[in-house]
């Protein structure tokens, strides 16, 4: 046999084997990716509730002024990149649901514990924005709810959700809204969705909150003739976990 023969024999036998190793490597990633890409459906139909309940205390006015946001979030999952061992899952459908605001009034300061003190008038705006600066939002029912494009706390100009109200003498306030629901638009690039889970070619994985924003502006009035202002900003997270 000539030496050409030889070398043309070794390089069949060459490609045979790279072919044989890519076949076996795409069945393996089609193995690895198959149970992935049926949970995607899967996932997508599943819609997740979580509740949340947060809060913060300042001096204003005289008064130790306590601000509770509460609601609900609801949400599903969906696969929008599979590699095989690489996989991204975000956050879709989002929706806040009978978003809440409790306001209470003490004897300040807020360094120790006081009895409540009423104040004369209670001024209360609170504003939904996307803290994923995904920029569309709505919200289900009309009036006194709206819809406007401002300053958010992260993400500069954009769509928020809005109610107002003003209240007089007490000192507990209830912003209730048990029939509304602000809804999240979803990307039309959906790996630009809120990330729920990661997982690179090393196998490390990573499990992330869904959060929104909000801030609760109000303007406090300890008598008929005083007033001062305070606008703390909330963020919210929930797990699915």
């Amino acid at each position: 046999m000539s030496e050409s023969s030889s070398d043309a024999i070794l390089e069949t036998n060459r490609r045979r084997r790279v072919v044989t190793f890519a076949a076996g490597l795409i069945l393996a990633l089609v193995a690895v990716a198959a149970p992935m890409i049926g949970a995607q459906s899967a996932e997508a139909a599943t819609t997740y509730s979580r509740s949340f309940t947060t809060s913060q205390s300042k001096t204003i006015a005289n008064r130790c002024v306590r601000v509770t946001l509460s609601g609900t979030m609801l949400f599903q999952r969906k696969v929008a990149a599979n590699y095989g061992i690489s996989t991204m899952v975000v956050y879709v459908n989002r929706k806040v649901t009978k978003p809440r605001v409790r306001v209470y009034t003490y004897a300040g300061p807020c360094t120790t514990k006081k009895p409540r003190r009423s104040i004369a008038k209670l001024s209360v705006t609170q504003r939904w924005s996307d803290y994923s600066c995904n920029g569309n939002l709505s919200v289900s029912v009309g009036l006194p709810w709206g819809v406007s494009v401002g300053a958010s706390p992260t993400c500069g100009r954009e769509e928020r959700a809005h109610r107002s109200a003003t209240y007089g003498r007490s000192s507990a306030y209830d912003q209730k809204n048990s029939d509304t629901t602000i809804r999240y638009a979803n990307k039309g690039s959906i790996t630009h969705n809120p990330a729920a889970f990661t997982r690179n070619l090393r196998g490390d994985e990573r499990r992330i909150k869904l959060c929104q924003s909000a801030v609760v502006s109000m303007v406090i009035y300890p008598s008929a003739s005083s007033s001062d202002s305070w606008s703390p900003t909330f963020r919210p997270c929930v797990k699915y976990w």
